[in-house]
């Protein structure tokens, strides 16, 4: 298992759709830890909001099959989320003692990501109750 630190740099937007409020744009950078085992490549990081450490992230994919991506939150916001060409994916989202089911729609995925850097793109809509409430785009850039 080799273990190297990085740093990510994590773009994200999100519209809200069907309401007034304002797109969420988010930018951050963040150290990171790169695990790999075997195909399996996993890149841990803080989920910090407002300064506070809020718990972790999980960026978890097979080299062999980049196309499908899953995303773990660990802390005040527990959740998995899995990104794949053209799929539909049923998840749990908890955060604050209240949970619920989305469905996430994956319109786009591209994954460079490797032991030497590389960028992971997702663009998704978030369905909840079979009407849609989300649009998302992630951009997440790795550096050695």
């Amino acid at each position: 298992m080799a273990l190297k630190k990085t740093k990510l740099e994590i773009n994200s937007r999100i519209e809200y759709i069907g309401t007034d409020e304002e797109c969420d744009d988010i930018k951050s950078l963040s150290e990171a830890f790169c695990r790999t085992n075997g195909n399996e490549m996993r890149i841990t990081y803080d989920n910090i909001f407002e300064g506070k450490k809020i718990g972790t992230v999980s960026i978890i994919f097979d080299k062999t099959d980049k196309d499908c991506v899953t995303i773990v939150k660990h802390g005040e916001c527990e959740c998995i989320y899995v990104y794949g060409k053209d799929m539909r994916h049923t998840a749990s989202f908890s955060a604050g003692g209240i949970s619920f089911e989305i469905v996430i729609v994956t319109n786009k995925i591209e994954n460079t990501l490797s032991e030497d850097g590389g960028k992971l793109i997702i663009e998704s809509t978030i369905e909840n109750g079979g009407c849609e409430i989300e649009h998302a785009d992630i951009e997440i850039n790795m550096y050695v």
